[in-house]
This record gives C-alpha cells, structure tokens and sequence, in this order.
C-alpha cells in the first residue's frame, strides 16, 4: 500500500504548570467507555477518567481541559466497585503494558459490552439485545498468553541502565524483571537478559530486543518450542560480546541471532540469515504459521485458536464457497478456511506479508488459494472481486477500519460477512452502512462476541457475523 511521507508534527512538551494548575474533583463514575475509561456524564463538561468504574465515588485529578470534554486520572478511591481488586504485578501503573489490573478481566469484559453496545445503537442503531446478537466472549486466562514482546533498553551512561518496557504516557525505559502476561518461557528470560545486557561491551549497540514464542501441534495436543531471541544491534559486536550471547543461548535453551539493519539478520558466527528470524504457531485444520520477528502476529494463542475456529463455525463453510479474505496477513484466517471450501482469495495492501502468506500456503500444502497485493483503498478493487465469484467475505482491518470497503461489500452482496474489529469506533461506523437505517439494510447482525485478546488493557476486539437479507 503506497503510503505518502509527511513531515512528523513536533511534540509540544507538557505543560506542567498548567496541570498543576487544573482541579481535583470528586466525581461519581457513570458508565465505562470501549476505551476501558470511566465516564462521568453528570459532569459539564463530560469527564473521561483513567482508573474509574461504574459506581465508584473517586477523587479525579484533571489532566486535560477541552470545550466539550474533560480528561483526569483517579487518585483516591472513595467508594469502590464490588469487583476492585489489587493489581497483581507490582510495575502495574508504571509500566505502560498494562492498563486495567485493578478489575478482573472477567469483569472487565462485562463492562465493556455494555459499553460496545451503547456504542453501535449510537452508531449503527443495533439495539442491545443480548439474547439476539451476543455471544459468549471468547477469552481464556488473564495472565501468561503473551507469546511476542519487545524490550526497550536505555543504557546510554552509568545512571541509565534498564531493561525493560516503555513507561506509561512516555518514552522512558521502565526496568523489569517479571511480567505476568508473558508466557512463561518468555518471562524466565527477563532477568538473564538483563544480566547479559550488563556483562556486554557494546551494550549502547543495542537498540531493542525482541522476544517470541512459537508453538507446535503433536498429537492434538499445542507445545511450546524454543522461544526466540532477537537483539537489534547498531554496530558489529566483538568477538567476545558474540562469545556471550552464544553462551546465553546455550544455557537458556533458546534461538539468538541478531538484527543487524531492519529486516537483515545475522547468526552469532557472523553468517548472513536470508530466510530471516521467525517462529512457527499452530492453527485449527492442521495450518502451521511460519512468522517473522518483524511481522504482525496475534499475541494471543489460545484466543487466536478460538477466534479462527468461531470464525469456521460462523461462517458454515461448504465446498463450494469461493470467499475473500481482505487484510489477510500472513494467512491467519485464509489458511484454515481453505481446507474447507472451494477457494480462498487473500488480499492484503502489504507486498511483504503477501509473500510471506504465499510462502505459508506452500509449507502447508494448500494449493486451493491465492494471495493478491492490492491496495484496499482503490475503488478499482471491486472489478477484481466480481470476477471471482465470492460468496463469503471476512475482513479484519486495522484501527481505521474498512469505511472505503463497505460500499463495495454491498455492491458485491456476498451471503455473509464475517468482520474482525480491534476497533469498536471504526466498526460501528463501518456496519451502519450495512445494515441501514432501523435494520432495514441489506444485512442484519447475525452474532457479535468480545475478544479478549488482550486481558488487563484498554484494548477491546470484536467478531461479528452479518447475513444477507432476502
């Protein structure tokens, strides 16, 4: 996808005298936006409070003042939800990873349906009908499902030596040394990197490191492999710092190699890696993901395996489907759709991930697929489409969502579509137009779930299924 260079915006710096300048109000929490914030209404303007929940009483210190709206952060809490908890990781509210532990993400998931449902009859006019439309929200445990990280490190002079994640609100380096979403082949690397960090010459060299941990498939049963281990260098490293990392790797049971320029790999004998850094993860219909460092890839594996089966399930594949899959990626969706129907068609506006996806396909045997580099904003993509016959789409775009898409869908009329949304602003917008005003469209919304792909985090994803009408 041709993308257009724009100048980056210079940041102003906060301005620290007016923060201190703002209130501290005591407020009563209302309602729960999709953004996991507390929602005080009552208020004028309306005040979006980090850290609130529906029901609590909590002093808000105000942290940005608009004409319409009012932003703050709770500092004290003075009536608490039944379900507050203490966060179980003692970097929560330093580290930026995490964003909601003090609610269980059981809990947490309650609240936001209630908030994506407020959304789409706001946006869509879909009524909150539980019964008709929601489903059980696809979730598994909260805590060691994070199977792809990257450590940031500062090591810049003797009073900047971290390893660790980014601080919340900032750039700053917070040190770690345990991290409970991780899984835990993953979290019991933290400290002996830290260590290796330490004991490194060329220690300013590195520029991030990232962490991934694949899986495999054995007689029905999913086992995590050896987990990956990738320093992004700035500078070759000398033999002894090399000599180091190969010791890590010995004794932490683990894949090290180094990112010597983005995308340019290198093994610790100074060999050139052309196939890349990547690991391999399971999928439902016996697929084997083949996915580099670099590559987008869903971090959660069990919700991952869930969301694809849910999506062969909802979909009622037959043998004589023809469907598109747009924003397809590496193949995450396509590949275990195309054992069941006819053909699948990916289209993705990345040249990288389509190779990558072709690749994929041929590892896996399936030949009953193609996948096409189209950038999806193009009105000329659906010339493309009605040539292929497509009886069945399923899109998962980015946080914009797919507004240029849906006029073309309808134009199309596929029997059903499937849409994954890692935005519940951008979905709601996308769907009115298919299913119209009062549902009088020509779709209506068959069945919509929660995905919680990222427990204890502002993050809320959705999947969705919409029929044809008549």
């Amino acid at each position: 996808m041709v993308k257009t260079f724009r100048p980056p915006k210079k940041q102003r710096k906060p301005n620290r005298q007016h923060q201190a300048s703002l209130p501290v109000l005591e407020l009563d929490i209302q309602s729960l936006d999709h953004e996991g914030q507390g929602v005080v209404r009552e208020h004028k303007p309306v005040v979006f409070v980090d850290g609130g929940l529906p029901g609590e009483r909590c002093r808000v210190a105000l942290t940005e003042q608009k004409k319409n709206f009012s932003k703050g952060k709770v500092v004290e809490v003075l009536s608490a939800h039944p379900e507050r908890q203490k966060p179980f990781c003692r970097h929560f509210g330093e580290c930026g990873g995490c964003q909601t532990q003090y609610i269980g993400h059981a809990a947490m998931m309650q609240l936001k349906q209630q908030a994506v449902s407020g959304l789409l009859q706001k946006l869509a006019n879909i009524t909150d009908d539980t019964s008709e439309h929601w489903q059980p929200a696809i979730s598994d445990k909260g805590t060691g499902y994070r199977r792809k990280a990257r450590l940031a490190v500062d090591f810049r002079d003797d009073a900047h030596r971290k390893v660790g994640f980014r601080g919340k609100g900032s750039n700053n380096v917070v040190a770690i040394d345990e991290c409970p979403v991780l899984q835990a082949g993953l979290q019991a690397l933290l400290s002996p990197i830290r260590e290796l960090c330490e004991q490194l010459d060329a220690k300013s060299a590195i520029g991030h490191i990232d962490l991934l941990q694949g899986d495999q498939r054995v007689n029905g049963l999913v086992e995590v492999t050896d987990p990956l281990v990738v320093f992004r260098v700035t500078r070759n490293l000398s033999d002894q710092d090399r000599q180091r990392l190969v010791n890590f790797a010995q004794q932490n049971a683990c894949q090290l190699v180094l990112e010597v320029r983005p995308g340019e790999y290198e093994s610790l004998d100074g060999q050139r890696i052309d196939e890349g850094a990547y690991i391999h993860y399971a999928l439902p219909n016996d697929v084997q993901l083949q996915v580099g460092s670099n590559d987008f890839m869903q971090v959660n594996a069990s919700v991952n395996w869930k969301m694809v089966e849910t999506a062969l399930l909802w979909l009622e594949l037959e043998a004589s489907d023809k469907v598109l899959d747009l924003f397809c990626g590496l193949g995450n969706f396509s590949l275990p759709i195309a054992r069941h129907v006819a053909h699948v068609t990916g289209m993705e506006g990345v040249p990288e991930m389509v190779q990558r996806a072709q690749q994929n396909a041929l590892r896996n045997g399936i030949q009953n697929i193609d996948f096409i580099c189209k950038d999806l904003e193009q009105p000329e993509t659906l010339h493309y489409w009605r040539k292929l016959d497509i009886n069945k789409v399923i899109l998962d775009p980015s946080r914009p969502g797919a507004k240029e898409m849906m006029s073309r869908i309808l134009e199309l009329s596929p029997e059903k579509v499937l849409y994954v949304s890692c935005n519940p602003a951008t979905f709601g917008r996308d769907i009115a137009e298919l299913v119209g005003v009062a549902g009088q469209g020509k779709y209506r919304l068959d069945k919509i779930a929660l995905l919680d792909m990222f427990p204890y985090t502002a993050h809320t994803e959705l999947i969705s299924l919409f029929v044809r009408q008549g």
